[in-house]
């Protein structure tokens, strides 16, 4: 069997560059765009489950069935969280209206207006909200004050459910009431919230002729969604008027779905679609708060930032520490001392613990031997 040579001189460096040449083009020939997603165009991926995106300037879009897609709007001012609704944008934005009733008449139109903005910037989402009440303000139900207490829901509410990840199953919500007291719970599986769940955001409410006022500050850093600046959520937003057992939704929700009244936020399966969102990385870092600077977690409304005011006009927390309150280092979220809460029954349990690791005639150095 005979073997052909392989070529040399001129020939064989020509032959040898075409070869690399081929090479090269193979391995920086483009790839094919519609076999690559790149983050940024997640959001353009995923299909949106109700009625297309409205057209600026228009903020919501809605269907036949009562389901609704929403616009965020990027803000091109800065606007301060003080429940006044007195920035430019506030008469340039159209409002988020039409809320449904699901209870006590199913599909019906809500007896109280609502009217709601969703902005950003590249720090923050902003949930504000004009809530009319034909009542005066003595008849309105607002007695709460402690955070994420379940009597709050007693109370006339305004909240909202954000599905980060838009599957459709778990979401994240913040709600409030005509005090501006805060209450936070996470949803999994669309099964009952998990109230938990502290994270740094805060909220202002305020008054005006004919009603109260609210305006959300919830940072990016607080929430975990999905890669890329272009984000889809899923939307719930809540009204409740107390005095008339009256639940208004963004979208229909059948009366079998909201319970006594409250529960229809946790069908995020049914909730409507955000839009227009340009949320900056996610945060791996957890941003939650820090335990209240004194007495029970529960007992004591508002969020870190409202914590970081006292803790400046007053930096000598006080504390009734026969109760089981103790010192904590300084929160890495405030930079400032917390103060871990432990029941009297916790209280008895490790002196009973301790004392029982301790000899006899060493126990009245630690604690009673009662």
């Amino acid at each position: 069997m005979m073997f052909r040579k392989p070529p040399t001189g001129f020939v064989g460096a020509l032959v040898g560059h075409l070869a690399a040449f081929a090479v090269m083009a193979l391995l920086i020939a483009p790839f094919d765009a519609s076999a690559q997603v790149r983050p940024s165009d997640e959001a353009d991926a995923l299909e949106i489950q109700g009625p297309p995106p409205p057209i600026a300037p228009a903020v919501i879009n809605r269907d036949a069935t009562g389901n609704a897609t929403v616009r965020a709007v990027r803000l091109t001012e800065p606007i301060d969280i003080d429940g006044d609704l007195d920035e430019s944008f506030y008469t340039t934005i159209p409002s988020i209206t039409d809320f449904v009733q699901s209870l006590p008449i199913e599909g019906g139109v809500p007896t109280e207006r609502t009217e709601v903005w969703i902005t950003y910037d590249d720090a923050n989402i902003y949930v504000s909200a004009r809530v009319w009440d034909s009542a005066p303000e003595s008849e309105w139900v607002a007695n709460e004050m402690r955070r994420d207490t379940n009597q709050l829901r007693q109370n006339d509410t305004f909240g909202v459910v954000f599905d980060t990840y838009y599957d459709r199953r778990n979401g994240l919500g913040f709600y409030t009431n005509p005090l501006g007291a805060l209450a936070e719970f996470q949803l999994t599986n669309e099964g009952s919230p998990n109230s938990d769940w502290n994270p740094i955001w805060d909220v202002r409410t305020g008054r005006f002729d004919g009603g109260w006022t609210v305006e959300m500050e919830i940072p990016f850093k607080s929430l975990r969604y999905r890669p890329g600046r272009q984000q889809v959520w899923g939307l719930q937003l809540r009204r409740a008027v107390r005095r008339k057992n009256e639940w208004n939704y963004l979208t229909a929700l059948p009366q079998s779905v909201v319970g006594a009244g409250s529960s229809g936020v946790f069908r995020v399966s049914m909730a409507g679609t955000l839009v227009g969102l340009e949320a900056p990385p996610a945060s791996r870092a957890s941003n939650l708060e820090a335990p209240p600077l004194s007495g029970k977690p529960g007992k004591e409304s508002g969020s870190a930032f409202r914590q970081a005011e006292i803790w400046r006009s007053n930096r000598t927390p006080s504390a009734d520490f026969s109760r089981g309150a103790s010192m904590r280092p300084a929160s890495r979220t405030t930079g400032m001392p917390t103060l871990a809460w432990t029941s009297n029954t916790e209280s008895r349990r490790t002196s009973r613990r301790i004392s029982r690791s301790i000899p006899t005639s060493r126990r009245s150095k630690w604690t009673s031997s009662k």
